[in-house]
């Protein structure tokens, strides 16, 4: 049975890997054009901080993880911190990496064109891999392995956290990106 955390999670990790399409499309016409395009980078860059880290890692990391660290002992504490608190970070780190290319190609060098691209396509390719696994993997070893207790709390902090923070910006930002990088 899925429960109302994981079905948010699973929702926004769809609306992750569309953005993850939308950066391939992107990346392949700035290596056509042999430019960054730097006011849509700048877009996503946000939209990834906002939506997917602060948003739905957030939620993870907050309360679903947490609680898999404190209830699973040594499992839950290699499963999380020593996988998916690791794949974040190197998110975090592609996101980093893509706003410095960008700045340093507004200030006029055109060498950091590939660092952009570089980290445009990492940060995709980490994504997909990442949602995947957690979908399949650490949400349902979650889900069996957690006491019914703790995954109502879940759910409630979960609901909690959606009441206050609204993602419809940051969908109409990728309906927006979608329709710009159509095939």
């Amino acid at each position: 049975m899925k429960r109302y955390a994981i079905e948010i999670l699973e929702i926004e990790h769809a609306n992750i890997l569309r953005m993850t399409q939308v950066m391939r499309r992107m990346a392949l016409r700035m290596m056509e054009e042999k430019t960054l395009f730097v006011d849509d980078i700048r877009l996503v860059i946000d939209w990834i901080r906002g939506y997917a880290d602060k948003h739905h890692h957030g939620k993870e990391e907050v309360i679903l993880f947490d609680e898999m660290v404190k209830e699973l002992g040594d499992v839950g504490e290699r499963l999380i911190r020593g996988a998916m608190y690791i794949e974040h970070d190197a998110g975090r780190y592609h996101v980093s990496q893509m706003e410095e290319a960008v700045n340093h190609f507004e200030e006029g060098n055109e060498e950091v064109f590939l660092d952009g691209i570089t980290h445009v396509l990492g940060y995709a390719e980490l994504l997909k891999r990442h949602a995947l696994k957690e979908n399949e993997v650490i949400y349902p070893f979650g889900l069996r392995s957690l006491d019914e207790k703790i995954l109502d709390s879940v759910d409630e902090r979960t609901k909690k956290f959606e009441e206050d923070f609204s993602a419809d910006e940051y969908l109409e930002q990728l309906e927006q990106l979608e329709e710009k990088y159509q095939r």
